[in-house]
């Protein structure tokens, strides 16, 4: 019996998560006769420009892509309307490919008001695959933004049973658990499977020759990203930045104005977005790569730029959240710390040339050999069989 399976993304536009997605596509490939990938053109372009780049093939007999029309904008309301507009777009797009298994690329919050009922309905077998969405429900919003009403939703969608034509998808075990623990009456649903990533040999680089020291912090910048206790960071070392002993780099898309920060070098201007080659180069020149996410984050996402540091081989120097503790657990590439001030310690350390132990070579490589996406596999319910 020929296996199919199809792939909707309503939310995607440009090179939003276009790693996962790539990365993702190939798993399918690999388990599957058929794949009917929907998408936006430019995520679709996206994806087929990183299998080119990276001498990619896939084989287009049993690949289908399909376009839709999803709405650009990252503005507030850009993403409001995108997401109730796609929900329209995904009740129908379910309905029409409910012979198909079907897995969504992430959990539309406005869908969760009929998921249930249209799986029960049509037997539909329906896989979603869960990002940052889920960590709105363990986070203080503000009650007149859009994220409180998306919380509000997801809540109710999880503390209610759901269908078991339904499987929940986070990426990674910790993830897998912190949601099982949270909303147990769905704990027959929750699956994980690994982050998949493509790790790049090439992006492997030396160490600089430079005795300047350079730090960055990687990946979408903000206050919930920890960039305040970076400026902190940067304040307190200032004396080191003006000898030119250590450099801070911001390497994001970020909305900081930046001459009021004089001791840091941003990639960027304001809202701009960094093109993927440009974001790996300032990456492989870094040294040490910072994260300020803290135990309350990450519980219920998991991390793209973690991934980003490790594909590099840049030792890492963070707090200990559950996600971190989770890709460390296969490998110590770095030090993960309880507060500030010990990551304060660190750096300290290493600018005054002190006893710490950075050669992590073997550590990157175990890690990299459990994240690579050819050794992800995929749960039961969506697996080929």
């Amino acid at each position: 019996m020929k296996n199919d399976i199809v792939f909707i993304d309503t939310n995607s536009i440009g090179n939003f998560h276009e790693i996962f997605n790539t990365a993702f596509f190939k798993i399918l490939e690999k388990n599957y006769d058929s794949i009917t990938y929907i998408s936006s053109d430019s995520c679709i372009e996206a994806i087929t420009k990183i299998l080119n780049d990276k001498a990619l093939s896939y084989d287009q007999s049993k690949i289908h892509f399909k376009k839709i029309k999803v709405l650009k904008g990252s503005q507030s309301y850009h993403i409001f309307l995108r997401k109730l507009l796609a929900s329209f777009l995904l009740f129908f797009l379910l309905i029409k490919n409910r012979k198909e298994k079907i897995i969504l690329a992430n959990l539309n919050e406005f869908s969760t008001l009929y998921l249930n009922s249209l799986v029960n309905i049509f037997d539909i077998k329906l896989g979603i695959i869960t990002h940052g969405e889920l960590e709105y429900m363990i986070q203080d919003v503000p009650k007149n933004k859009p994220i409180f009403l998306y919380k509000s939703l997801l809540k109710h969608f999880f503390k209610n049973k759901i269908s078991e034509n339904i499987q929940i998808l986070t990426l990674g075990k910790s993830i897998e658990d912190n949601l099982k623990q949270i909303f147990p009456v769905n704990s027959k649903i929750i699956k994980s499977i690994e982050h998949p990533y493509f790790f790049d040999s090439n992006a492997v680089s030396e160490s600089s020759d430079s005795n300047i020291i350079r730090m960055g912090i990687v990946g979408t910048v903000g206050e919930n990203k920890g960039m305040s206790d970076f400026i902190k960071l940067s304040q307190h070392l200032e004396s080191s930045i003006h000898q030119g002993v250590i450099e801070f780099h911001v390497i994001g898309k970020h909305n900081y104005n930046i001459e009021n920060y004089p001791l840091l070098r941003f990639l960027a201007k304001p809202n701009t977005s960094i093109p993927t080659k440009e974001y790996n180069d300032a990456i492989q020149k870094l040294d040490f790569i910072l994260f300020f996410y803290n135990e309350n984050q990450y519980r219920l996402t998991a991390s793209g730029a973690i991934f980003d540091a490790i594909n590099h081989n840049k030792p890492i120097i963070a707090l200990k959240n559950s996600y971190f503790n989770h890709v460390f657990s296969y490998g110590k590439v770095g030090y993960l710390c309880e507060n500030i001030e010990e990551m304060k310690d660190i750096i300290k350390d290493v600018v005054d040339k002190k006893n710490v132990n950075f050669d992590l070579r073997i550590e990157f490589e175990k890690i990299k050999n459990i994240f690579d996406w050819k050794h992800i596999v995929l749960p039961l319910i969506i697996k080929n069989n």
